[in-house]
C-alpha cells in the first residue's frame, strides 16, 4: 500500500511526516508525494476531482494522508486517482477545519475516511456514512520513546506557547527563583550523547525524554492566528511527551483529554498563569519519581503508539500487512517486558487502541 501525502514533508509537522514515512514502511509501499508546490494541478482537473469517477479494480490499495480537510482536493487531481485500485483511504488529520471542505463529494473517492479528532465523528458520518473512521492522534512511542528514569530539566518548553509562558529568558528565572531546571526552545538536533537521528523531530523526542515536565497548553487556552479558534484538539507535543516519560503541565484540550489522562500523565493548571503554573510545578517535582517517566511511557505503548491505528485501518480495509504485523509483535513484547519489570497501576484502554483486531488476510 502506497502512501500520498500533499506536497513534499511538511515543516512544522514532523510527528505526521514520520506517520508517512513508518505507514509506508508498515504497509510495504512507497511514500509518494503529490499536488506539491512543484507539482501544479491544473485548475480543471482540480474543479472536476470531485466529479470525475475514479476507476476500481486489481488488488492495489492506497492511503491518503491530508493535513486538513482542504487538502483533498488537490490528492484526486492528482494521476494516481485516474488508475484502477481495490480500495482508497483517507486519513484528515486536523479533522476539526471542516470549512475547508467545499465540496464535500471528494469524499465519494474513498472507502474508509478517518478523521482524527473524536468530537468530529457527527460530522464525518453524516458526510460519508460507515466509511467515517475515527483514528485518534498517537505517536511513535515504540521505537522513539522512552522510559529514562534520569531526567536533566524540571520543564522543558517547546514550540508555541502563550504570551505568559513565551518568553524563554522570563520563564528560566522564574523557574530558577522556584528552585526548578529549565530549558527553552531546543534546537534541531539532538541533545549531546543521544547520537545520530534520521529527523529534526526524532531529536526533539531525545529532548523529550530529557524532561520530567513539558509545557503544553490547548487552542482554546492560547489561541493563536494559526490554530482553529473554536474547536480544541490534541497534537503530537501531548502525545509525544509522553511516549518519552515526561508529564505535561498546562490546560489540555477538553474531549480529547480522555485519550492522555492517567495517574501522574496531566498536571492541569487554572488556566495560563505563569506565577501559578510554576507554583503547581514544584509540587509535582518535589513528588515526582523515576516510576511516573516509567508509567508515561507504557501507557503511551498500550494507549498512543501509531501501530495501534495502523492496525485498525488494515482492520477496516481487510489487507494484510506482514511488516505491521512484526511490529505489533515487538510492540506487544516490549508492553510485556516493561509489566513485568515495574508492574503498574492498571488503567482502563481505550477500545481499539490498546489491542490490535484481528485481521483477514
Amino acid at each position: 500500500m502506497d502512501v500520498y501525502f500533499t506536497g513534499s514533508f511538511w515543516r512544522g509537522w514532523g510527528p505526521i511526516n514520520d506517520l508517512v514515512t513508518l505507514s509506508a514502511r508498515l504497509f510495504g509501499g512507497a511514500a509518494v508525494p503529490s499536488a506539491g508546490r512543484k507539482q501544479r494541478v491544473p485548475k480543471l482537473r482540480k474543479a472536476l476531482a470531485g466529479v470525475w469517477p475514479h476507476p476500481r479494480g486489481g488488488d492495489r490499495v492506497d492511503l491518503c494522508i491530508a493535513r486538513k480537510p482542504g487538502e483533498v482536493t488537490g490528492l484526486l487531481a492528482t494521476p494516481a486517482f485516474r488508475e484502477r485500485r481495490h480500495a482508497r483511504a483517507l486519513w484528515i488529520i486536523d479533522s476539526f477545519y471542516l470549512e475547508e471542505l467545499r465540496r464535500p463529494g471528494v469524499l465519494k473517492a474513498f472507502d474508509v475516511v478517518a478523521y482524527t479528532r473524536e468530537a468530529d465523528g457527527p460530522d464525518y458520518r453524516r458526510l460519508a456514512g460507515d466509511r467515517a473512521m475515527h483514528l485518534p492522534w498517537g505517536t511513535d512511542a515504540l521505537d522513539h520513546g522512552s522510559a529514562a528514569p534520569a531526567r536533566e530539566f524540571d520543564l522543558l518548553r517547546v514550540g508555541r506557547q502563550p504570551p505568559e509562558w513565551d518568553d524563554d529568558e522570563i520563564l528560566a528565572r522564574a523557574c530558577a527563583e522556584a528552585g526548578l531546571s529549565f530549558h527553552g526552545r531546543p534546537p534541531d538536533t539532538p541533545p549531546r550523547g543521544a547520537g545520530r537521528v534520521d529527523t529534526a523531530h526524532h531529536a526533539l523526542m531525545h529532548w523529550y525524554g530529557r524532561a520530567r515536565f513539558v509545557a503544553a497548553f490547548c487552542n482554546i487556552a492560547a489561541p493563536s492566528g494559526v490554530t482553529h479558534p473554536t474547536r480544541a484538539y490534541l497534537t503530537g507535543r501531548w502525545t509525544d511527551a509522553l511516549a518519552c516519560g515526561a508529564s505535561v503541565i498546562g490546560v489540555p484540550p477538553a474531549g480529547e483529554s480522555h485519550l492522555v489522562d492517567w495517574p501522574g500523565a496531566l498536571l492541569k493548571t487554572d488556566g495560563i498563569d505563569r506565577a501559578g503554573g510554576i507554583g503547581r510545578l514544584v509540587g509535582a517535582v518535589a513528588a515526582w519519581t523515576p516510576e511516573q517517566a516509567a508509567r508515561n511511557h507504557l501507557e503511551a505503548l498500550k494507549r498512543l503508539d501509531w501501530r495501534w491505528r495502523l492496525a485498525a485501518l488494515a482492520e477496516r480495509l481487510s489487507i494484510s500487512a506482514p511488516e505491521l504485523d512484526a511490529d505489533l509483535a515487538r510492540l506487544r513484547a516490549r508492553i510485556a517486558e516493561l509489566s513485568a519489570a515495574a508492574p503498574l497501576t492498571r488503567t482502563g484502554q481505550t477500545a481499539g487502541c490498546g489491542t490490535a483486531p484481528t485481521r483477514r488476510n
